[in-house]
């Protein structure tokens, strides 16, 4: 009677046992997978849930029990669809507990294969992110993916301690250099005998906020006042000039760096006397640049300078005019850019 007594307890403990492991397994298996893929090129679900399995290295999906999907109280949802970007593929991936989202990664690729088996892995995480699922199921005795797996659909597959990120395509190349060209009217004081007007051609490169001009400018004749007997002098400015600058649109700060010639030529003068020097300044220049239509952009800008030499025009060795330290000019125009 002893050994019978002793007999049925351990077989009620034993069936006991198998009750609670089978509770477990059943738990463990009231996952199911929804999958949804925008492209042609990417894998089919049967083929997504057993890379998952093969990543997780047991199989915890209700679609491959004998109870029905819906009765499943967690999902893994997997939904692949062109990149927000409008190149590649992005992979959301999230797990489900009823309606509430608990977890959620979103991946890139411009490979459907390669991407799919990244969310493979994203997916293996989120469903046993400490291994303890995987603990309590049988080892597995070879590591190779189950049956209709190939290693071409799976390139992703390593040890889980060390999984391997997805690789991102580059980003699009970024434009180096900003091109414009312009033309200004250019209206100074100081560099004549009087007020004096001219017209300058320009061109501009830009990265970043850096900007470098090159400027070409001349000026119309201006007179000087004529003499007793009627003798007078015209003066006419030629020069070139680079800039520096710093843009924080819409101004832009310039260094002014000018070098050139002065042309001197005397009026109502018998013989003609003519004369040329030389003519630099350096200061400075803001800009105000405006876009108005697609490429084309207003330009205007004020620019003070400190003269090199001061520059002295004279007839019959009488001084008739000598230039100021400082000039000033005003300038404004159109230009237009080429990205």
């Amino acid at each position: 009677m002893r050994w019978l007594c002793a007999l049925a307890f351990f077989a009620t403990s034993f069936a006991k046992g198998s009750s609670a492991l089978a509770g477990d397994a059943s738990a463990e298996s009231r996952w199911r997978l929804d999958y949804r893929a925008s492209d042609a090129t990417c894998p089919d679900a049967v083929r997504v849930q057993a890379l998952v399995v093969a990543r997780l290295g047991f199989d915890p999906f209700a679609a491959s029990r004998p109870s029905p999907p819906e009765a499943s109280a967690e999902a893994l949802r997997i939904v692949i669809d062109r990149g927000s970007s409008g190149e590649g593929l992005d992979a959301h991936v999230s797990r489900l507990e009823g309606e509430a989202v608990v977890g959620e990664r979103t991946l890139h690729h411009a490979d459907c294969a390669e991407l799919t088996a990244a969310a493979a892995l994203a997916g293996s995480i989120l469903v046993d992110p400490t291994g303890e699922l995987a603990k309590r199921q049988e080892p597995r005795t070879a590591s190779a993916p189950p049956a209709g797996v190939t290693a071409a659909d799976d390139p992703w597959r390593a040890p889980k301690s060390e999984p391997r990120p997805v690789a991102l395509p580059p980003p699009p190349p970024a434009t180096v250099l900003d091109i414009a060209v312009g033309a200004r009217f250019v209206a100074s004081a100081g560099v004549a005998p009087a007020p004096s007007f001219g017209v300058s051609l320009d061109g501009s490169l830009r990265h970043g906020r850096f900007v470098f001009r090159a400027e070409a400018r001349a000026d119309f004749a201006v007179g000087a006042t004529p003499l007793a007997d009627g003798a007078a002098v015209a003066t006419t400015l030629n020069q070139a000039s680079v800039l520096p600058c710093v843009a924080i649109d819409p101004l832009v700060l310039c260094g002014v760096l000018s070098m050139g010639a002065m042309v001197a030529e005397s009026d109502n003068l018998v013989p003609k006397e003519r004369d040329t020097t030389f003519y630099g300044a350096a200061g400075l220049r803001p800009m105000l640049d405006l876009p108005i239509a697609g490429q084309l952009h207003f330009v205007a800008g004020l620019e003070g300078v400190l003269a090199f030499r001061r520059i002295t025009v004279s007839v019959r060795k009488i001084e008739v005019w000598t230039s100021p330290p400082a000039s000033a000019a005003a300038s404004f125009g159109f230009a237009l850019k080429f990205l």
